[in-house]
């Protein structure tokens, strides 16, 4: 089962990091949720929307 922050690749059969962009609270799954409009988050393989934010304060 693929970690929070990940989701599983089903046509590669692989867990796989969420974008920059899009995060994944719940173990398991396969697909990432996206940040709001206008917000991003500034690492891979983020866990909640929280880290989701405005982005010019992301470098």
């Amino acid at each position: 089962m693929c970690s929070k922050g990940t989701y599983h690749d089903v046509g590669g059969n692989e867990c796989r990091s969420c974008s920059r962009g899009q995060y994944q609270p719940i173990s398991g799954q396969i697909a990432c949720l996206g940040c709001p409009a206008g917000t991003s988050t500034p690492e891979f393989a983020s866990i909640d929307a929280n880290q989701c934010v405005g982005k010019k304060t992301i470098p």
